[in-house]
């Protein structure tokens, strides 16, 4: 059965943030607790392209937590957990990103364990962002309580099996590469804590584009491209509008159209659904990372993927989703679930002059029945697996609004 692709159900893009680390006598690293052991393989749960760990903070119940390449530091990004943990805490910092809002503040808190089914991490920095509206759980459908960043893939080599939903941890100095017909080994540099690759862009014209990408497991498209960072860049004729997500500064629209190919050797892809940023808006530019755009996991998941951040590269070899199409969400509305594990589900933005705006779905809508398939016997994942399902003409949506059940259809243009 042809696997579904999900466009961007939250953006982090990446940020650079300012800790000055105090003085501590235990290193703070990760390793495999059992030292006799050179590995550990781990499973964990896709979810729309997104790597989730299970993961024990300072003793804790079980957590689930996003492995994003994207970012500086681990995230804890539920208050509650935070609370009830009782954490060090240092001091108030300030988040920037991508968005129309402001930045957010979170407080760094020191000393921290962090344990991923036989991986240990001591003496770890976490970032708490306290703030309840900047919550993925909702866009995920399953409780999220933070994000795993550069520490974990600094000290550990990195194999993501997308395809088995397995992850391997190897011990660096240990590790012996046994690379496999149609491995394609990129080399990568570390800037700030983020991974980044040089890749070629064959656009709609036909015309090729080198460029800088970052390397953002934590995002769920497949392509994002700054139209600023380099002139040569052109949007394609035949886009749409789409809502791309939530970045640290609020959210992001954008509109999303096809390019004819990325990457070379085996990770070249054809076909691509690029998404161009309406917003460019970092509430503090950071200065010190020059880039092109992101590489997010709706590209990554189709490869068996090694992150080596020791020796500065990274390995990818297609997986049987390789070269299966591209799809994006193009009805304009972004359904989420306001309490993860119950099947209820809401919308939760409309993107301007889209298929939803038209039909008169709003903010808030809940949701009842998407072409004829009862959304409550359905996962969050499955509901944006109907959304992608095909290029429609017509979309009938059945939803309750102030208690009164009422219908819509979506009517869309010629697809991208």
């Amino acid at each position: 059965m042809k696997r579904l692709y999900f466009f961007t159900i939250f953006v982090i893009l990446g940020f650079q943030l300012d800790i000055i680390a105090q003085a501590q006598k235990n290193p703070k690293r990760f390793y495999i607790e059992n030292l006799s052991k050179k590995s550990i393989t781990v499973p964990f749960k896709l979810i729309n392209n997104l790597v989730v760990l299970t993961v024990k903070l300072n003793n804790s119940d079980t957590l689930n937590f996003i492995l994003d390449s994207g970012i500086s530091n681990t995230l804890l990004t539920d208050p509650e957990i935070a609370a009830k943990l009782n954490l060090k805490l240092a001091k108030d910092i300030k988040l920037f990103g991508f968005g129309n809002g402001d930045a957010l503040t979170a407080t760094h808190s020191i000393e921290n364990e962090i344990r991923i089914q036989g991986i240990v991490g001591l003496h770890q920095d976490i970032l708490v962002i306290s703030n309840p509206e900047f919550d993925f759980s909702r866009h995920l459908g399953v409780k999220i309580h933070g994000l795993l960043g550069y520490n974990l893939f600094r000290d550990l080599i990195i194999e993501i099996n997308y395809e088995n939903k397995q992850i391997s941890f190897h011990t660096p100095k240990t590790y012996v590469y046994k690379l496999k017909k149609k491995s394609t080994t990129i080399p990568i540099t570390i800037v700030d804590s983020k991974p980044f690759v040089t890749a070629p862009i064959m656009q709609e014209d036909s015309t090729v584009v080198e460029g800088r990408f970052l390397i953002d497991s934590g995002a769920s498209f497949a392509l994002w491209i700054d139209l600023e960072s380099n002139p040569k860049y052109k949007i394609p004729s035949k886009t749409e509008p789409i809502y791309m997500g939530v970045g640290l500064g609020g959210e992001v629209f954008g509109r999303a159209g096809r390019i004819k190919q990325f990457g070379t050797g085996f990770m070249k892809l054809n076909n691509l659904i690029a998404s161009y940023s309406d917003t460019n808006r970092v509430v503090e530019k950071n200065t010190n990372i020059e880039r092109n755009g992101s590489i997010g996991a709706d590209l990554l998941s189709r490869f068996h993927v090694i992150f080596d951040y020791r020796n500065n590269k990274i390995t990818f070899r297609p997986n049987s989703k390789w070269k299966e199409p591209f799809h994006v969400n193009l009805s304009g509305m972004e359904v989420c679930c306001p309490t993860p594990g119950k099947n209820a589900y809401t919308i939760a933005s409309i993107t301007a002059k889209s298929p939803a705006e038209n039909a008169g779905l709003k903010v808030g809508d809940l949701i009842e029945n998407i072409n004829y398939q009862q959304v409550s016997e359905l996962s969050l994942s499955e509901i944006h697996g109907l959304l992608l399902k095909k290029p429609y003409r017509k979309m009938l949506v059945q939803y309750r609004r102030e208690g009164k059940l009422q219908s819509t259809t979506l009517l869309f243009k010629d697809c991208i």
